[in-house]
């Protein structure tokens, strides 16, 4: 299944870097979308999952991009090309240029927004903690990984902290699209239900339904005892978190 998925994969990206490699006409792209999310709520994972598009192009980061920043979406690629779009991260709307400039191009281009979240903040911490420490920030290959266990420290403010400032920012973030054409994706929705979640999302963008493939493998899927490090010393507070978060 696994080399199915990574044959299907690179097949639709070499199309797609030939098509805009050749001397074809080329255009604006008609659909335009960005990626709103923090860290750690499966943002690569979808990236991957629309690359394996033939008729979509995920740029990937804002920050990658450099100084074409969102101009990105507006370069002229094969008219094949359906719908092209880049992964903003909450972080970078902190940035005045930046929540301005998509401001601007959600009022005058009708770019569409995928709000990604993740409803178990709890394990979002976690991930975000080990991926900082390990800087191992996705984990993408023909064969499954190796079973290597992480485990981090827990502080209970500094996760209070983390939530607190999420919650705030996702607020934020809402009511900048909430006028816009979005949808509302979550990591747990897209890990249930990926065929169901992925066709709301090729709808939404306007695209052939298409069966789309990745090879991201799920990182960190242990217990919270295995992942806290201190975990007797905060078990209280955990259960009552988790309890709260289903």
């Amino acid at each position: 299944m696994q080399l199915l998925s990574y044959l299907k994969i690179q097949s639709a990206l070499r199309y797609k870097q030939a098509l805009n490699s050749s001397l074809f006409p080329k255009r604006e792209v008609p659909i335009k979308f960005v990626i709103i999310c923090s860290p750690r709520t499966g943002s690569n994972l979808l990236h991957t999952y629309l690359n394996s598009h033939t008729d979509i192009i995920s740029l990937g980061e804002l920050q990658a991009l450099g100084s074409a920043g969102f101009q990105s979406l507006f370069q002229p690629k094969h008219s094949f090309i359906k719908a092209i779009g880049i992964k903003v991260f909450y972080e970078d709307l902190a940035e005045e240029t930046n929540r301005k400039e998509l401001t601007r191009l959600l009022r005058e281009h009708a770019v569409k927004c995928i709000h990604l979240t993740r409803k178990h903040t709890l394990r979002q911490y976690l991930s975000l903690k080990i991926a900082e420490q390990t800087q191992q920030w996705s984990s993408g290959q023909l064969l499954p990984p190796a079973d290597v266990i992480h485990s981090v420290p827990f502080q209970v403010e500094a996760y209070l902290q983390f939530k607190y400032e999420l919650e705030q920012t996702k607020s934020k973030v809402q009511s900048m699209i909430e006028q816009q054409p979005y949808i509302h994706l979550s990591y747990e929705a897209i890990d249930r239900s990926p065929i169901e979640e992925l066709t709301r999302v090729q709808a939404f963008l306007e695209v052939p339904q298409q069966s789309l493939q990745t090879l991201l493998h799920k990182q960190n899927d242990y217990s919270m005892s295995t992942l806290i490090k201190n975990y007797h010393e905060v078990v209280d507070f955990v259960l009552e978190e988790e309890k709260a978060l289903q």
